[in-house]
């Protein structure tokens, strides 16, 4: 079946939040909160079958938003394939799906007209903004090093069902290779576990990519140090820390000046993704693409296949 390209809409742009529990409700009022949404429907795909067939034949819906969780009779990604094949913008909620072959066929469905993309929460920290101003313009030159760590104490009753590395390294992986564009060479991980031993609550990932680049990024959830590094990354030309852009002027001397970038890329997810309907293809290049996140998949497959015991 041919995927249907629609014909470019106006704002607001008529959005259904699909899935139930506290992710669906916050997805609402964040799209009802913006003059360039209106929230056309809120549906639990896994008892709305009936509601399902009709809200794809809706000239009024531009934009799915798929809140999870994947427990209906039809996955998510099965709904997200006919909402693309409708010519309707998908939108994943970062974990929902999580097999690496789904996200791949959904990525060969997308097409220029139609948008197919993940939010990834994290992708608006001020932090990884700065640095990856830093490293598209090329202000660090060369890529030698990137490291992160988070030592914390998780908040009473935070959980991570899947892991620490699931759960919140998902969100370091993917600014790591939005940093990153080479193939990893190798990697090495080691998790820490709680008394129950389940779950991990923590862990250390070391990674080499081919041009040379590495990277370690660690998270702790039972650290009594309260601690965040950010993202340290040394380059050829400079170095990030910090909010700060480091450079040795020819006399040796080691300068920092705050990192000041333009103003386009602080518009947040909901607003990035009103631009990129729009046709803005600085907002395109800022969302999360499905084959990116085939990648962010692949890289944690790695790490657990090659697991320090």
């Amino acid at each position: 079946m041919s995927t249907l390209v629609p014909p470019s809409p106006v704002p607001p742009y008529g959005v259904a939040v699909l899935g139930s529990g506290p992710g669906a409700r916050y997805a609402c009022e964040r799209f009802a909160l913006h003059h360039d949404f209106a929230v056309v429907a809120e549906l639990d795909p896994a008892n709305s079958a009936t509601s399902m067939a009709s809200l794809l034949k809706n000239d009024l819906l531009h934009v799915m938003y798929f809140a999870g969780p994947d427990n209906g009779e039809r996955s998510v990604g099965d709904l997200m394939s006919d909402g693309i094949q409708a010519g309707k913008h998908i939108v994943l909620r970062s974990g929902v799906v999580k097999d690496l072959a789904r996200h791949g066929e959904l990525a060969a469905l997308a097409t220029n007209g139609v948008l197919a993309v993940v939010e990834e929460p994290r992708r608006w920290d001020e932090d990884f903004l700065n640095a990856k101003f830093l490293i598209d313009t090329g202000k660090l030159g060369s890529l030698k090093r990137i490291r992160l760590a988070t030592h914390e104490l998780k908040f009473p009753g935070e959980s991570f069902p899947n892991g620490v590395l699931r759960d919140l390294g998902l969100h370091w992986m993917d600014q790591l290779l939005a940093f990153v564009n080479e193939d990893l060479a190798s990697c090495n991980l080691r998790r820490t576990y709680g008394k129950e031993g389940t779950v991990d609550d923590g862990f250390v990932a070391v990674l080499e990519f081919t041009g040379g680049i590495s990277a370690m990024i660690e998270i702790q959830t039972t650290s009594l140090l309260s601690s965040r590094s950010g993202w340290y990354v040394e380059g050829t030309a400079g170095a990030y820390r910090n909010g700060r852009f480091y450079t040795r002027t020819d006399d040796g001397e080691i300068v920092d000046e705050p990192v000041e970038r333009p103003t386009e890329f602080s518009k947040g997810f909901v607003g990035t993704l009103a631009a990129a309907i729009g046709g803005d293809p600085i907002a395109r290049a800022c969302l999360v693409s499905l084959t990116h996140a085939v990648r962010v998949q692949a890289v944690i497959d790695s790490l657990l296949a090659n697991e320090q015991r």
